[in-house]
This record gives structure tokens, sequence and C-alpha cells, in this order.
């Protein structure tokens, strides 16, 4: 059982590393032969990458592509050299970007709209992040399932021992320095706690560049941190409580809630917009909370603050639901399965 997978990015982009390469790698513990085929580096070697592309998929059982929308010839020529193809995505990708200047600056252009089009229609199986991209996907391919972006607790770093808490609380995001827009959301929440409960919280922002644009509140204490890849984890552990704030629309209903299960996975308690997959994930007051208007937010944040035993109940939760639905060890079945049945090889294997 050979699987190519054609993943959009390269493995430092979250979205790749969790749904090709983690997967390539989780997959081939179960037997199967994985490879996986990085996007090329420049236009130069964008043909070698379209031979390579043809030779390795021809030699598989199955080619998973990763968000990556091929040109429709080049699709076509897959198809012929191997029907089964899956297509997985994690992202709205045939809306605008909530972080759009406006609404024709970000929009799905015409031909990749075309392409999206095509490949939904050609694909044998569609693979979706959460239940809005199926319903999206079932539109032009019935055989849409949902394997959602999990978290591959078996490689985490050990945590460390409960720290003390401190006088501050911190509250923390992690993420694309392009979607710290959504911290708009909570500017006024933040101005409210700082009135509050003076010193008493501070905002800790991990994501790329803001050594050089840093993100600020005036008033608000804030912390920037350059996101690694090796400190992914380990500065989830500084956090005391884990935020991500949505806008309500098509874009962000896409969204597969990824920071939030990564502050779960740490036992870190989580609070939320209740937009899209937050609302599946998060059942309200038992493993985080759900938060909407202003006082919503800073009702949360105080009763989390106040409360350390509430915090850690609720942290305890949310790494139990982590790891019984979103971790790699409980999908694993699922998509392997899936796999199998896709190429006509039975699952599973009879000697196991």
């Amino acid at each position: 059982m050979r699987v190519l997978f054609v993943p959009m990015y390269s493995d430092i982009w979250a979205s790749s590393r969790y749904r090709a390469y983690l997967w390539a790698e989780a997959l081939e513990t179960e037997g199967f032969r994985c490879a996986v085929l990085p996007p090329p580096h420049s236009v130069v070697s964008r043909l070698a990458y379209f031979l390579r592309l043809v030779v390795m998929a021809r030699r598989s059982s199955v080619v998973f592509v990763q968000k990556k929308l091929l040109p429709i010839w080049l699709l076509r020529l897959l198809h012929a050299l191997n029907p089964h193809i899956v297509f997985d995505f994690d992202d709205a990708i045939f809306a605008t970007p909530s972080d759009a200047p406006n609404d024709s600056e970000g929009a799905p252009s015409a031909e990749n709209a075309r392409r999206l089009d095509a490949t939904l229609r050609t694909v044998r199986l569609v693979v979706c992040g959460n239940h809005y991209l199926q319903s999206y996907a079932s539109q032009f391919n019935t055989n849409a399932i949902v394997v959602p972006t999990c978290i591959d607790l078996d490689r985490l770093p050990p945590k460390p021992p409960d720290r003390a808490s401190g006088d501050r609380v911190v509250l923390g995001w992690t993420g694309r320095r392009a979607t710290l827009t959504y911290l708009q959301i909570i500017e006024d929440v933040m101005r409210e706690l700082e009135g509050c409960a003076p010193g008493r919280f501070v905002l800790r922002i991990v994501a790329d560049r803001v050594d050089t644009e840093p993100f600020e509140i005036p008033g608000v204490a804030v912390e920037n941190i350059v996101w690694t890849l090796d400190s992914e984890y380990s500065v989830i552990d500084g956090f005391d409580v884990g935020i991500m704030p949505l806008t309500d629309d098509p874009w962000a209903a896409g969204k597969c809630g990824f920071k939030m299960l990564q502050y779960m996975s740490r036992g870190v308690p989580t609070v939320a917009s209740p937009v899209g997959v937050n609302r599946e994930i998060i059942e309200d007051g038992v493993n985080g909370f759900l938060a909407d208007e202003t006082t919503e937010w800073v009702d949360r944040l105080l009763r989390l603050a106040e409360d350390p035993v509430l915090r850690e109940e609720q942290g305890a939760a949310g790494f139990e639901t982590v790891r019984d639905s979103f971790s790699f060890r409980a999908n694993l079945p699922l998509l392997a399965g899936t796999l199998m049945e896709l190429s006509g090889t039975p699952w599973p294997p009879e000697e196991s």
C-alpha cells in the first residue's frame, strides 16, 4: 500500500505539517509505504516537480493531495494514470479570507475557483477538516468524509511540573502574523480587564515577525514572542489561558480549531468565539468557554483568572477531548481504513 502525499506547503506550515507530513509518518507505523513530494522552491523547478509527480503517482496506490489546486490538465493526467486521488482541505478556500481589505481583494480567483470545482468533481475521495467544509464538498462529490486536524500527542515534549500561579495571568495566542487581525475582537476586552484588575493580565502573542512588527494594544501589557518549530508547544506551557477569537464569516467558519486544540493538548483552559468547529470542540463550561460579546469574554476570563481549580479542571477536560477525538491515535483507524478501502485493499489486514 503506497501513498503519495502532495502537500500545499513545506513542513514549516502547520496545515501541511499536520495534514500531510505527520500523517505520512503515522500511516507508516501501520505498514503503509508513504512518500511526500514537497512543493517546488521556484518557478524554474516546477517542470521537474510535475514530472516527479506524474512518475510517483503512477507508482502509488493512492495520491493524497493536501489543499493544492493543481492545473486542470495535470489533474486530468494524474487521474488517467491513477484514479485513486484524494483531495484534503482544512480551510474555506472557496471563500474570501476574513482579513482581506474588501470583498474583491483576497477572493478566490476565477482560475482557482475552476480548479477547486474540477478537483472536487474529479477525485475519488474528499477529506475535510470539519463538517462545514464537508457540506460544501458534498455539493460536488458524494464521497466526502471528515478527518479533523489532529494533534500527535506521542510526539509532544514532556510537560514541565505545574508552575505556581504568579501575580499575573497570561492570556496566550499563537498563530501566523497575518491572522492577528482576529485579536481586534478582544482589544476592548483587554482594556476592560485592565480597568477591573490593573496589572493583573498580560496578553502573550506567539507568531512570526512579531520581533519587527509587534502587536500592541495601548494601555495593555502585551508580550510578543517569535514562533519557532522547536518551541511550538513548550511556549504554550507558559499560558494560563489560551484564547481563540474569530469573526463570524464563511472563511472563519472553515477553520479547524487548531490553535485551540494545541492549547487543550497541554492542559491549558481555552476561551474561544462560538464560530464554526469551535462549537463542536468546546462544551461550554466543561472543557473550555465560548464567548461572543465583550461582556462574555470579560466574565469568562475573570472567572478563570480567579479560580485556579477551574483552570485545572477545564484544562484536564480539554486534554481528554483532544486525546479521545482529535489525536492522531484516535483518527488513524479512520484514515487508514478509508485509504485501504479506496485502493481495494481489505482493512484491517488479516494478520492484525
